[in-house]
C-alpha cells in the first residue's frame, strides 16, 4: 500500500513588523529556523507511516544563505504576498506541484518548541476527517489570553471544529470568572488539503482577516471548515524579542 506523501513548507520572512531579522535570531547558538528545521528533520527520519518532504520558503537572502549553511532545503518566493499561505501556496506551484501531495503542512518559522508528535498527531487527525484545514491549539493561561499577540480560538472540542480566532479574549466570560476558565492558544501551524490550499489563496482578503489581521478567518469567513487538536506540549511561537528570552528559558530547563 503506497504511503501518504506530506509535504512540510516552512515560510521565513526577515522584515516582520514586531522583530526584524527573527528567522535568524540565535537560541544557543542556532539561528531560530535551524530549530524548526531539526525538528521536521527528526520527523521526518522516525516516519514509518509516510513519506516526508519538507523545505524552507523565504523571500531574503540572507535567510536562504543562513538555511543552506545548515545543510537544509530552501526555495526563494520574492512576491509580495498578504499572507503567509499565499507564499506557500506560490511555492507549492512552482516547486511541489508535479508531485501528488496528500497534505501540505505549513509550519510557521518562529515555532522553535514545536513537537514531532503534535505534528504526527496533526496529519493522522487532517487525513482521517474531512476539514479543509487543520491545525494545532493547546490550554493557556487568563494572563496569555490577555495578550492580543497570543491568538485564541473558540473551538467545538468534542468535534475539534474551530468556530473563530481572535486575538481578543474569546470565549468572553459574562460573569467575571475569567482567571478559572480555559483558554485555547493557537499554535502556528496549518495542514492544508491541496485543493483547500489553492482555494484559500484565491479568495480575496476578508472584512474580518483585516480587522484581526489573521489569515484563517478568510477561510471561516468563505466556509472553509477548520479542524484542530490539542497538544499538551509547551509551545512557545515567537513574534517578540521577549518570546525569545522565554524560549531561551524552556531550552536551558530541558537541555
Amino acid at each position: 500500500m503506497p504511503k501518504n506523501k506530506i509535504l512540510f513548507l516552512v515560510p521565513a520572512r526577515y522584515q516582520s513588523t514586531r522583530f526584524p531579522g527573527k528567522p535568524l535570531a540565535l537560541l544557543n547558538n542556532k539561528p531560530l529556523i535551524g530549530h524548526v528545521m531539526d525538528k521536521l528533520k527528526n520527523l521526518s527520519k522516525n516516519s514509518t507511516n509516510y513519506e516526508i518532504d519538507f523545505c524552507v520558503v523565504t523571500d531574503d537572502e540572507r535567510i536562504e544563505t543562513t538555511v543552506k549553511s545548515l545543510n537544509f532545503p530552501v526555495v526563494m518566493v520574492s512576491d509580495e504576498t498578504s499572507s503567509g499561505t499565499d507564499r506557500i501556496k506560490l511555492a507549492y506551484e512552482r516547486f511541489f506541484s508535479d508531485t501528488s501531495w496528500d497534505l501540505i503542512v505549513n509550519v510557521q518559522g518562529d515555532e522553535p518548541l514545536i513537537d514531532p508528535t503534535d505534528l504526527r498527531n496533526l496529519i493522522n487527525f487532517h487525513l482521517s476527517s474531512k476539514y479543509d484545514l487543520a491545525t494545532i491549539y493547546n490550554q493557556i493561561s487568563y494572563e496569555e489570553a490577555l495578550s492580543p499577540n497570543r491568538v485564541k480560538i473558540a473551538i467545538n472540542e468534542k468535534a475539534g471544529r474551530c468556530l473563530y480566532f481572535s486575538r481578543s479574549l474569546i470565549p468572553y466570560d459574562r460573569d467575571a470568572q475569567c482567571e478559572k476558565k480555559v483558554f485555547f492558544g493557537h499554535v502556528g501551524v496549518y495542514s492544508f488539503k491541496p485543493s483547500s490550499l489553492i482555494k484559500m489563496s484565491e479568495l480575496s482578503e476578508t472584512v474580518l482577516e483585516k480587522r484581526e489581521c489573521l489569515e484563517q478567518l478568510r477561510a471561516l469567513e468563505n466556509g472553509l471548515s477548520i479542524g484542530a487538536i490539542e497538544s499538551n506540549n509547551l509551545l512557545i511561537g515567537v513574534d517578540t524579542p521577549e518570546d525569545l528570552v522565554k524560549v531561551q528559558e524552556v531550552l536551558n530547563e530541558t537541555n
